[in-house]
């Protein structure tokens, strides 16, 4: 018996095993090739809205403990000072409140690193929707909110002190 010969019977003998065999590999290769298209279009969807969070951002750097100088800024080009505190808003009057807001202290260049309508030059407080909610503001005009942070030090408030 040839080569050839025991080719053909053993394909006639095994058909069902193999057919299987076949659909088998048919089904991982369509499951391989759908999960890289999928991963190629949720790897394009997070580029896509990080760009658009990010606007003209390149490069961002914070303080552990401390805090910078305009002029460590003005020494960068294209660099907007910003300075990060976390607070408390409330409403006066009433109980609400929040916690733990993070309260961004920016100049009216900051606003140029976005893609999105300017909301700079407001020389006041500007609230996002979340915070809105949360204080069950309506948003619509302008509301009268009270803002308290520890002001800054170059000391941490957590450093012992002599008695």
């Amino acid at each position: 018996m040839n080569r050839i010969r025991l080719t053909a019977r053993s394909l006639r003998h095994y058909w069902r095993w193999q057919i299987g065999l076949a659909l088998g590999v048919g089904v991982a290769a369509a499951v391989i090739a759908g999960s890289l298209v999928t991963g190629d279009s949720v790897r394009a969807t997070l580029a896509k809205q990080a760009e658009v969070r990010l606007g003209k951002v390149g490069t961002a750097v914070a303080a552990a403990d401390g805090f910078f100088t305009e002029a460590v800024a003005a020494r960068v080009p294209g660099a907007v000072p910003v300075l990060l505190v976390q607070g408390t808003v409330s409403v006066p009057g009433d109980g609400r409140r929040a916690n733990g807001v993070n309260i961004f202290g920016v100049r009216d260049d900051f606003w140029t690193l976005g893609s999105g309508p300017a909301a700079g030059g407001t020389g006041g407080l500007i609230l996002n929707e979340a915070l809105t909610k949360a204080l069950g503001l309506d948003g619509a005009g302008k509301a009268e909110v009270i803002v308290r942070f520890e002001k800054p030090s170059l000391i941490s408030r957590d450093a012992p002190r002599r008695i």
